[in-house]
């Protein structure tokens, strides 16, 4: 109890719990840094998991709409060679200026073709429109397929799209197949409603009959389905190239950058303008956590085996981000929790080390109450020791005055007698 000594009960209780305050404050940061990382790794699993699944459902149409498309060119070829081999009767195209020296072609080439685009539209729920469109830009068959039902389009209808871009963009090799950016169906300068996602495949057609082949395919279903993958505690959400919305948590929000091409809040560049960053530069999947949810991001190709350095291949970015409110309500909680358990934890620490400094202050004051009393104990010890010396000496002294006493009764009795003797004798 040394240390005890040189300082006071208070002194020494405002140590203690300064240092169990530092250690539990240390404890609950480390808890709360504990807990907060575990919840980041769980909606970074869980974000993963819908990105995975969005990109595998959406690369796998992709790659089906390829296929189909340079099937339905290949089925045309077949059908229109075998229709030409057949047929005795054949005749110039007209609208097209063909080489003398190219070979004929069917005379009911239109006929064949609209009823293998008739059989095509029937094989897929995606397919929209299957188009014949000439090289300069002018549509000379049109089948549209809405809900089943199939009809052509007469031809006064027919619309020149020489100004689009997949029109634009169309492969010079018949072997390729353009996937043109993802946007709404539009019809004589209107978009479609309800809305229409869009790709469109596109694949040129030589020989007798040149021209583009163009399949609308109508992602609505599609967008359905990923919108599914979306959970109360992670969103998944397309942008285009240009960073607009084109499913989007808050539907206001989508098909912005079309609806409202003047409007830059339809952009995520200006609500979130590091995210946008880290979207332009991403590689893969990036993660960015920015204090009130995690973003997951993934850049994805519409046609991811055409070379992409090469090419004008449109992307898009898979975003999958936590939901803000319900993190911060976790958090707020997590907070709260820990913050308690802490308080708690310090009040009742504190009152034991109270007890113990209490103990042991009131034993160190019973200890010295102890050790004045002995102290004052030897003292009156001493003294009374003292005093018994001196009462041996007095007793010592008073025994050899009364020796002398009685010596001096001895000698005056003696010369008493001694006298009284002699003068008995001078008197006889």
């Amino acid at each position: 109890m040394a240390f005890g000594k040189r300082m006071s009960q208070k002194s020494l209780l405002c140590i203690y719990l300064s240092g169990i305050f530092v250690f539990i404050v240390l404890l609950s940061w480390g808890s709360y840094r504990f807990f907060l990382d575990n919840k980041i790794s769980q909606l970074a699993w869980n974000e993963s998991e819908v990105l995975s699944r969005s990109a595998s459902v959406f690369s796998r149409e992709m790659g089906h709409i390829k296929r189909v498309t340079l099937l339905l060119r290949n089925s045309i070829n077949a059908r229109l060679s075998s229709q030409n081999a057949a047929s005795q009767n054949s005749a110039p195209v007209q609208g097209l200026s063909l080489p003398q020296n190219e070979k004929t072609i069917p005379a009911d080439w239109e006929a064949q073709v609209v009823d293998e685009f008739n059989q095509f539209a029937r094989t897929s729920s995606l397919i929209s429109q299957v188009r014949w469109i000439m090289p300069d830009g002018q549509e000379h068959i049109r089948i549209n397929s809405q809900a089943g039902v199939i009809t052509r389009v007469p031809e006064e209808q027919l619309q020149n799209k020489s100004d689009r871009h997949y029109v634009q963009n169309a492969p010079t090799n018949s072997n390729d197949v353009y996937i043109s950016s993802l946007d709404l169906n539009i019809e004589n300068k209107e978009i479609v409603r309800p809305f229409q996602p869009t790709v469109r495949g596109v694949v040129r057609v030589d020989g007798e009959m040149p021209g583009f082949l163009v399949v609308n395919y109508d992602l609505s279903k599609l967008f359905e389905l990923v919108r599914t993958f979306s959970s109360d505690g992670v969103y998944l959400e397309i942008l285009d190239t240009n960073g607009d919305w084109v499913l989007a948590a808050d539907r206001n929000l989508e098909w912005g950058g079309i609806l409202h091409s003047d409007d830059l809040n339809f952009n995520i560049k200006t609500h979130f303008p590091a995210i946008w960053r880290q979207m332009d530069v991403a590689d893969g999947l990036e993660r960015v956590f920015d204090g009130s949810r995690l973003w997951s991001l993934l850049k994805l190709h519409i046609d991811e085996e055409t070379d992409i350095q090469n090419s004008q291949t449109p992307s898009l970015y898979f975003v999958a981000r936590s939901n803000s409110d319900a993190f911060a309500s976790w958090r707020t909680n997590l907070i709260f929790s820990i913050a308690s358990i802490a308080v708690i934890s310090f009040f009742v620490i504190a009152w034991l080390v109270w007890r113990q400094i209490t103990a042991q202050f009131e034993t160190y004051r019973l200890l010295k109450l102890v050790q004045q009393e002995k102290a004052q104990a030897e003292q009156v010890n001493r003294k009374l020791n003292l005093t018994n010396k001196r009462l041996v000496d007095l007793q010592d002294e008073l025994v050899e005055t009364s020796k002398l006493s009685s010596l001096g009764l001895m000698v005056a009795g003696l010369a008493h007698e001694m006298w009284t003797s002699q003068t008995l004798l001078d008197t006889h």
